[in-house]
C-alpha cells in the first residue's frame, strides 16, 4: 500500500518592519500582513511568542463576518512607547496553522521614532 503525504504550509512573509512614533496613544495600531492558505480562505491564529517581555504590545484579530478565519492582523500598543528607553523590539510572531501542525512565523521589527514638534 502507497501512501502519499501532502504537506500545506500557510504561507507567512518571514521579516516585516512597522514604526510607531513614542507619542502614540495606547490602542494605536499597525496591520499586518495575515498568513493565509493558498486557494483558501482559512487563516491563521497569531501569538506573539518572543521580544515582548514588558507586554508593551498586543496583536489584534479581526476576524472575518463568518467566523472562520481572521480577516485582519494588527499589532497594537498596549503601553506608552519612550523611545529614549527602547528605540527598536525585535518580536517573533508565530501563526498555528488552524492548529495543523504546519505554522509560520514573522521577525517583526517595531521602530519607535522620536516625537517631532516644530517650535
Amino acid at each position: 500500500m502507497k501512501i502519499d503525504i501532502v504537506i500545506i504550509a500557510f504561507l507567512f512573509q518571514q521579516r516585516a518592519t512597522v514604526s510607531f512614533s513614542e507619542g502614540a496613544i495606547v490602542g494605536t495600531r499597525r496591520l499586518l500582513e495575515p498568513a493565509s492558505l493558498p486557494g483558501s480562505s482559512a487563516l491563521a491564529n497569531y501569538t506573539i511568542v518572543q521580544g515582548d517581555e514588558d507586554n508593551v504590545f498586543r496583536l489584534h484579530e479581526t476576524r472575518s463576518q463568518d467566523g472562520q478565519g481572521v480577516a485582519y492582523v494588527h499589532i497594537e500598543t498596549r503601553k506608552k512607547l519612550d523611545r529614549e528607553a527602547t528605540a527598536r523590539y525585535e518580536l517573533n510572531i508565530t501563526e498555528d496553522g488552524n492548529n495543523n501542525g504546519f505554522g509560520g512565523y514573522l521577525a517583526l521589527t517595531v521602530e519607535v521614532s522620536a516625537n517631532c514638534i516644530n517650535t
